[in-house]
Formats: C-alpha cells, sequence, structure tokens
C-alpha cells in the first residue's frame, strides 16, 4: 500500500508554480494542486481524479473537499490545463499529465514483486535447513552458510534483472487478464481493465504501455489503497 506522494524538494522555485503563484489567490491554487496530487495517488486509476472509475470531480466537490472557493478553484484548473500539468478527457474527467512516470509507479510495483519473489524463495530454503537431503545415496546437510550465498546469489541476480532487455509489448487476451488476476487475487475487473487501454491506445498517461502485468498490479494498488501523500511535478 502506498500511503504517500513524491514532491520535488525544489517545487517552490518551479516556473510553473512561480507564475501561478503570482496570480490573485495563487497559494490556494497551489494548495489546489497539491490536493489533485493526492486525489490522483488515492484514485483506483493512477493519475486519474475520480471518485470511482467513471465517476470525475465535479468543481463543486473540489471546492468543498479543500475549502476554496469555486472561482479559485475554476482558475486553478484553467491554469494547469495552460501550463499542462492536467488534461480533461470525457468532457470534465481530471488527469495528472505524466503523473505514474513522476511517481514512478511501475518501478516501485516491479521492486515489490522481485522483494516477494525473492522473499519466498527464501522462506522455502528455510523449510529445508537444519534437515538432511538425500540425493544418490549422499546426504547433503543445508548450513547457515550455504544459506547465507544463495541470498547473496538471489541479490546479485535481482541487481541484474532491471538491466535486462525488455520485450516488446503485446496486449494481452481477457483470458491472460482473467487469469493473471485470479492468480494476484485481486479485484480488478479484466472487462473494465482492456475496456479502459484499448480506447486510448493502450496508453499509461502520455507514454506507451510498456508491462500490461505491472499496470494490472497498479490499478491493484489503487484498490488497496485509499489515501495519499505528496509527489513532484
Amino acid at each position: 500500500m502506498i500511503s504517500w506522494i513524491k514532491l520535488d524538494i525544489n517545487i517552490l522555485d518551479d516556473a510553473k508554480i512561480k507564475i501561478i503563484r503570482s496570480h490573485p489567490d495563487g497559494d490556494k491554487v497551489f494548495v489546489l494542486w497539491i490536493g489533485l496530487l493526492c486525489l490522483a495517488m488515492k484514485s483506483s486509476r493512477p493519475g486519474i481524479i475520480e471518485i470511482s472509475d467513471g465517476l470525475p470531480y465535479t468543481i463543486d466537490d473540489l471546492t468543498s473537499m479543500f475549502n476554496i472557493e469555486k472561482k479559485t478553484v475554476e482558475m486553478g484548473l484553467v491554469l494547469f490545463k495552460k501550463y499542462r500539468m492536467i488534461d480533461l478527457f470525457d468532457g470534465d474527467t481530471i488527469e495528472i499529465i505524466n503523473f505514474s512516470k513522476h511517481q514512478k509507479l511501475e518501478e516501485i510495483e516491479n521492486k515489490r514483486e522481485l522483494t516477494r519473489v525473492r522473499t519466498q524463495k527464501y522462506r522455502d530454503r528455510l523449510r529445508l535447513s537444519d534437515a538432511s537431503v538425500t540425493r544418490d545415496s549422499v546426504t547433503v546437510t543445508i548450513t547457515d552458510k550455504d544459506k547465507d550465498l544463495d541470498l547473496d546469489l538471489d541479490k546479485r541476480e535481482g541487481d541484474k534483472s532491471p538491466r535486462s532487455p525488455r520485450k516488446s509489448f503485446q496486449i494481452p487476451s481477457i483470458e491472460e487478464l482473467k487469469s493473471y488476476c485470479q492468480q494476484r487475487n485481486n479485484s480488478v475487473n479484466p472487462d473494465t481493465f482492456i475496456n479502459h487501454y484499448s480506447s486510448n491506445g493502450w496508453m499509461v498517461g502520455k507514454n506507451k504501455m510498456k508491462d500490461w502485468k505491472a499496470a494490472v498490479r497498479t490499478w491493484e494498488i489503487r484498490d488497496n489503497n485509499q489515501v495519499g501523500g505528496m509527489a513532484e511535478l
């Protein structure tokens, strides 16, 4: 569960933020921006400002949620769109541009998956520890030194895996999606997933999807996470 967002420590020196804060009620507009980043992380679809799938926040919702005047919220959204910080689709649904890229969600999930696999391997080895394994009439005893060596090898293999060349992206079939969601035992709806990405050309934010399984896991995170923290532009 992710309960935070990345925020650049130089955000107040960013040219866009400086211009925005120079407007009347600019500091309130800045608060609105931070609030939108938090909602983007809490959303079931990363970067999309919506209460649930297909149900966007209205200007009145944002006004009430952040206790900011309606005219200031409207001005803020105009400025964010002007400076390419947000985009609108389906009329009034707000999307934070390059949200997943700036938050490095795919990288975070890949690291978590690698840690999960390594942990499972280590637990499997522990079941055999302090026991003798007979192979071809030869008894082999697993020692603490052997376990340390195995863990060190796993670490080296894990360090190399991110550098492995990526395979070209293949659009998954609905059966593959259903199978993977069942394997993960998550609540991601395969039909909703494939309809969403089919409609936007299999884009994640402004980038072409590289790993549909990572995207499924990211939706899974959003399903399990309804609180957020900070982000970077």
